[in-house]
């Protein structure tokens, strides 16, 4: 089964982990200018879901440590949880 063409685009897109490594720039780095938990970060590098909110905010922290503009857009191999996502697997487990 072929992929889509957004598919083949999003993997060629640079990941978190390629991005902090390319800047030579630490994980816990990268998670206190975030502010969020150093385990939010690893989870976002690893392919793992997290909080849209979350992402963003290690998003627009590279950003700044970069000085590049790096977005939901323009990064690959991320897992965000939307909103709805979130609500969907409260309802699940109440």
């Amino acid at each position: 089964m072929k992929n889509a063409p957004q598919d083949q685009l999003r993997a060629k897109l640079p990941t978190i982990q390629q991005i902090r490594r390319k800047h030579e720039l630490t994980s816990r780095v990268v998670a206190v200018t975030a502010n969020v938990d150093f385990s939010t970060e690893y989870l976002l590098e690893i392919g793992a879901f997290v909080e849209q909110g979350d992402a963003l905010k290690v998003l627009h922290a590279l950003s700044i440590l970069t000085g590049e503009q790096y977005t939901l857009e323009n990064v690959g191999g991320l897992c965000v949880a939307t909103p709805k996502m979130q609500e969907e697997q409260n309802h699940r487990y109440s």
